[in-house]
């Protein structure tokens, strides 16, 4: 299929991961995408307000 095993491998541990709390595997993803951009966002008004 020319997948990489070690993709294969997260894939699959998110996959339990996620089932284990009850949520799908592109829940969480996104849940994770928008904690790193609010955070990039955080840091940006930080230093916004050193000035």
């Amino acid at each position: 299929m020319g997948i990489a095993d070690h993709l294969l491998y997260r894939w699959r541990a998110e996959q339990q991961q996620a089932e284990c709390q009850g949520r799908t595997r592109q829940s969480i993803r996104a849940e994770q995408e928008e904690l790193a951009r609010l955070r990039r966002e955080n840091a940006v008004l930080k230093q916004e307000c050193d000035f």
